[in-house]
């Protein structure tokens, strides 16, 4: 009985998935020589489309961090809403160390900007020249205002948790808070040191040759910022600085949820790396407000 039930709890699990992957196409990124395997959500009658952009390090099309899935989540909450969603896996999780041209030396530009400007382009012409957002997250956030910067297809960005300084300092900062303010000036130092080692050296100078809050000042494109109050990764701070730099700009509006952490999804007290070891989902809120964003410019 116990296997009987066993297997029928497997079933109900697989008609699930496949209920909620209903819509859902397999498709490719081509980057220069980088062919990316993708997956678009087309609903019937879209009227405007985004390409999800990912935070930092190799990552698969649905951002999945442990148990968390958060592009995944919010593909299908804006597919539902009438909303085009394209969703590709990193250049950095299918190519590895062999990310660049022969002869380059790796850039952010190689790592996000480039491939997500093919994307745009893709599901630009897939939606036959409709609107297309950019939704950044983390690293993809930060990165989103160059993206737009490079390519005028892209209609407004939607930055979630969006760091406004380099990574090697919220690195450090990130130590600190996981060791209670406790960690000396040397253990976070190490930290950065190992950071900056996993990548040469020219990566690390294409980031520190980019602002992203400066950026973000010259574009006239609608720009919503959501940011979690639970989010340790990119904290409050860089949430501030956002405001701000672009104190003014009408084009500009800024969302805060106090009980979500980095990946959008709602809990309580301070957030850990463990949090992400229990399966949750973007916040509905957050999801309905990207979707109010896209439909209201369009």
């Amino acid at each position: 009985m116990k296997r009987i039930l066993t297997q029928l709890l497997l079933l109900a699990g697989l008609l699930a998935a496949g209920i909620a992957r209903a819509g859902e196409t397999a498709d490719t990124i081509t980057s220069g020589s980088f062919r990316l395997p993708a997956t678009l959500s087309l609903p019937e009658g879209a009227t405007a489309g985004v390409v999800l952009v990912h935070g930092s390090g190799p990552s698969d099309r649905d951002e999945t961090v442990m148990a968390c899935h958060p592009f995944r989540d919010i593909a299908e909450a804006l597919a539902t809403q009438g909303i085009a969603v394209l969703r590709y896996d990193k250049r950095t999780y299918v190519y590895r160390d062999k990310s660049v041209e022969p002869g380059k030396e790796l850039t952010i530009d190689d790592e996000v900007t480039d491939d997500a400007i093919a994307a745009v382009r893709h599901l630009k012409a897939v939606l036959k020249g409709k609107p297309v957002y950019v939704v950044g997250h983390s690293l993809g956030a930060m990165m989103a205002p160059r993206i737009a910067q490079r390519c005028p297809e892209v209609s407004g960005l939607i930055l979630l948790g969006a760091p406004a300084r380099d990574l090697l300092t919220l690195a450090g900062e990130q130590v600190k808070y996981l060791m209670g303010g406790a960690a000396s000036d040397a253990a976070v130092n190490q930290v950065i040191e190992q950071m900056r080692a996993s990548a040469p050296e020219s990566y690390w100078k294409s980031l520190e040759d980019y602002d992203p809050v400066k950026t973000a000042q010259q574009l006239s494109l609608p720009i919503l910022q959501i940011q979690g109050g639970r989010d340790y990764q990119v904290p409050m701070g860089d949430y501030y600085m956002w405001s701000m730099g672009m104190m003014g700009k009408k084009n500009f509006k800024q969302l805060l949820y106090p009980t979500l952490n980095h990946l959008m999804i709602a809990g309580e007290g301070p957030s850990t790396p463990q949090e992400y070891g229990v399966a949750g989902t973007v916040s509905q809120e957050v999801t309905e407000a990207m979707g109010d964003f896209v439909k209201m410019k369009n």
